[in-house]
């Protein structure tokens, strides 16, 4: 294995926290293995916060929430970009703009799916972000607990996004003294 004289140094900036701590610790190990230098800034919330705001980032290991197609076009369309934007990619691509719009705008479903799968042709083409993982919340209910609908969890809370229509079977009784 020859020594390079320069190697590739890469930044990433986080939020410091065990998770990850524990994330970034196999990201180095596993760049530095094939010669990549990684030095790691851990921020805590407010420094984050700043940091995004200013772009202040060679790359950020960060993760966003995205509930609706408002919240696509606020994280990825090219008007977001720079700084105080949350395009945190700087990704800039008029074809993506268009979709996402488009998206934004359309009520039929049918059309909205045809534009997902080009905005992700395009996105798999560019790669302008690396998703790690997606969280996956799982919740046990009892089976004599009916009207519980858990389709979509994007955030934990939202499993009770419905506890108004939860109810259990009972027998009616009058209880006399």
């Amino acid at each position: 294995k020859k020594e390079e004289k320069n190697p590739l140094t890469i930044s990433i900036t986080a939020v410091n926290s065990e998770n990850n701590q524990k994330i970034l610790k196999e990201i180095k190990s596993n760049l530095e293995k094939i010669g990549i230098k990684v030095e790691i800034k851990f921020l805590n919330s407010n420094e984050i916060k700043t940091s995004i705001a200013e772009k202040n980032y060679d790359i950020i290991l960060y993760g966003e929430t995205i509930n609706s197609d408002e919240d696509m076009y606020l994280f990825w369309h090219s008007s977001e970009c720079g700084k105080n934007g949350l395009n945190l990619a700087n990704f800039n691509n008029k074809d993506f703009d268009e979709l996402l719009t488009k998206i934004e705008k359309e009520i039929d479903k049918t059309k909205k799916i045809n534009y997902y799968k080009n905005l992700r042709e395009i996105f798999n083409k560019e790669v302008p972000a690396v998703f790690l993982y997606q969280p996956i919340y799982s919740y046990l209910i009892d089976k004599e607990i009916k009207g519980v609908k858990i389709s979509e969890i994007k955030n934990p809370p939202d499993r009770f996004n419905n506890i108004s229509d939860w109810y259990i079977k009972t027998k009616k009784q009058f209880f006399w003294k």
